[in-house]
């Protein structure tokens, strides 16, 4: 079961990344329909939002949410409760996304669960992304910290606000100002980079549990 979740991860890392490389791509050559189609895809709905800036905006947001949400998230509750907690979360994090923006009394209580459980994970991910930092190109691990040291605030919940202002620390990213292209190619390298220190980390704790 766990060769399988690991498989299931890595493909999953795989499409968020190509899918925001093609979002960037799109953005490059001015074509704002496949940038939309690309966000659209993985993020579950399409973009309303209007202009480069705001797309890219999106874009470098959807890989650090991403990142907690579909990658650190997962394993952690495997980790935790087997694969009862792997599906208990899964089910809530897709519901609680979904109805998110309703804003309606109908959506407050998956949305409440899906904040509960995705409590630790998404602040663990935002470690991870800072320890990124450290070993990313152009990225600053004291950029991170100093913004995790600080409340984060951002349109999204505010379990989905720490692994996003932890990236935004690391890669100087400021949602007042307009995302390029080549900011959502450094948004995608301190991706990779963390889903590597990610797996060292979990293949350390096997390699702990079998001396066990």
């Amino acid at each position: 079961a766990l060769e399988l979740l690991i498989v299931a991860l890595i493909l999953g890392q795989r499409a968020l990344h190509s899918g925001v490389q093609r979002a960037a791509a799109g953005l490059a050559a001015g074509d704002m329909g496949l940038a939309h189609r690309a966000l659209a895809e993985i993020s579950g709905h399409r973009m309303l939002v209007a202009g480069d800036a705001d797309l890219g905006r999106r874009a470098v947001e959807t890989m650090a949410n991403g990142f907690g949400g579909r990658v650190v998230g997962p394993l952690f509750w495997y980790l935790v409760a087997g694969l009862p907690g792997l599906l208990g979360y899964a089910v809530l994090h897709i519901v609680g996304y979904r109805l998110g923006g309703l804003g309606q009394a109908f959506n407050r209580a998956p949305s409440a669960l899906d904040t509960a459980v995705g409590w630790v994970p998404m602040r663990f991910s935002a470690i991870l992304l800072m320890l990124a930092g450290a070993i990313t190109k152009g990225a600053s691990v004291r950029g991170a910290f100093a913004a995790l040291h600080q409340k984060p605030i951002v349109r999204f919940g505010e379990n989905e606000s720490w692994p996003i202002a932890a990236q935004d620390g690391a890669l100087g990213f400021s949602a007042a100002v307009p995302t390029e292209t080549r900011d959502i190619r450094r948004s995608a390298a301190l991706f990779a980079v963390a889903c590597g220190v990610h797996a060292i980390l979990i293949a350390a704790i096997g390699a702990f549990t079998l001396t066990l």
